[in-house]
């Protein structure tokens, strides 16, 4: 029988808070771009993609990221005010 679903079936979402004008660069596991823009102080964007993404965040101080419901610290991930990290 065919399977129904909802379409969340390994759908990852993640939310992008901006405090400060950022370029962020989202690409789901097959390489799709999902977001690849400067984002203006006090957006907020909303993106599902086939996990695991690949994330690029210029001027990372200024953005928060949350990915299932979390915010993940970006400092780790940052070099020279860009963060670069890969979520599961």
């Amino acid at each position: 029988p065919p399977r129904t679903n909802n379409g969340a079936d390994g759908l990852a979402s993640l939310r992008l808070v901006f405090d400060e004008d950022s370029w962020v660069d989202v690409k789901d596991t097959n390489g799709k771009v999902l977001l690849s823009k400067m984002n203006h102080a006090g957006r907020l964007v909303r993106l599902s993609g086939t996990a695991p993404l690949s994330i690029v965040i210029g001027h990372a101080s200024g953005v928060h990221l949350f990915y299932k419901g979390k915010e993940i610290n970006l400092v780790p991930h940052t070099s020279v005010e860009v963060a670069r990290l890969v979520l599961e």
